[in-house]
């Protein structure tokens, strides 16, 4: 979803959202896996039985965005913020039987329920500045939040020191140079 704003002869309002998924389901289990479970003999290097698993896994991809562009004589003056979120949920339940020796066996059972997530908040401010008919300045910062979200929906790391600094010329060559 876009939509976009004149507010005035020199000014455009530009506001975005988005949301993107994918779903994997794996129903791994045969029908052989749901009577008899997967058996790893690592002492002769055989595998029998069924497979060990089913899980579920779904992504989910939220992005939102809102951008002001400025025309101020030779200037054009652009500045935003924007908002992404990137989620994943994974379901996973299963276990196998592993013989070590005729002595020694273990058995590995799980069923995980979990989901992750990574939230980046970026700001950017910019100015492409016409010198001439033929060379255009572009300067600007942008910068860049992390917030790490663990499976308990806790923020368990934030990193908010990513600055980068925007500096370019641009020059066409030959012609009238309008643009």
């Amino acid at each position: 979803l876009e939509s976009q704003h004149i507010l005035s002869n020199d000014l455009l309002l530009n506001a975005r959202l988005s949301r993107v998924w994918w779903w994997q389901s794996n129903e791994g289990r045969t029908e052989r896996g749901r009577t008899e479970p997967l058996f790893i003999d690592a002492e002769i290097g055989r595998w029998s039985g069924g497979a060990p698993d089913d899980m579920h896994n779904r992504s989910t991809v939220t992005t939102a965005g809102l951008t002001a562009s400025r025309m101020a004589g030779h200037h054009l003056v652009k500045g935003g913020l924007e908002f992404k979120d990137n989620s994943l949920s994974v379901v996973s339940v299963g276990g196998y039987v592993e013989r070590f020796s005729s002595t020694f066996f273990s058995r590995f059972v799980f069923d995980a329920d979990l989901g992750v997530s990574n939230r980046i908040l970026s700001g950017f401010v910019q100015d492409s500045w016409r010198l001439g008919s033929r060379l255009r300045a572009n300067v600007g910062v942008r910068w860049d939040g992390q917030f790490f979200v663990s499976s308990e929906g806790k923020v368990a790391q934030t990193i908010l020191d990513q600055w980068q600094p925007r500096l370019g010329l641009a020059w066409m060559p030959g012609g009238t140079g309008q643009h």
